[in-house]
Parts: C-alpha cells; sequence; structure tokens
C-alpha cells in the first residue's frame, strides 16, 4: 500500500474544502495499526494526484510484481 501524506483526494487539497492534515494524519496511524503486517506499506510525501505520486505508485508496483516471478 502506497501512503500520499498530502492527500487523497481533489477535495483534501491546501485550500480545498476538506484540506484536514490531522485527520488525514490519525487516519494514517489507525490504517498502520489495522493492515496486516504481511501487507508492504510505503508513505510518500505527496498528494494522490501529484505526478511524482503516480510515478512512484507506477514504479512500485512494477517493482512488487517483478519480485514475485
Amino acid at each position: 500500500m502506497l501512503i500520499p501524506l498530502n492527500g487523497w483526494s481533489e477535495a483534501d487539497k491546501e485550500g480545498e474544502p476538506l484540506f484536514d492534515p490531522l485527520t488525514d494524519e490519525f487516519f494514517i496511524e489507525v490504517l498502520e495499526h489495522l493492515l496486516p503486517s504481511e501487507v508492504p506499506l510505503k508513505k510518500v510525501n505527496r498528494h494522490i494526484s501529484d505526478p511524482k505520486f503516480i510515478r512512484q505508485a507506477v514504479d512500485w508496483l512494477d517493482e512488487l510484481i517483478r519480485s514475485l516471478s
């Protein structure tokens, strides 16, 4: 699982109505606690819509798929 630390949707970007970093931080803490330890987890200091986040997601998925073969 790749976690975008700077927001999960267009509505929670800085300046948008759902921008709430404290709630995002709490959500991430709970998610980390509830995820099984065998689920790979990586935090990225980007917004989910950031092209650099998307590139990292694609690269990481490719890496995970290759490690299975």
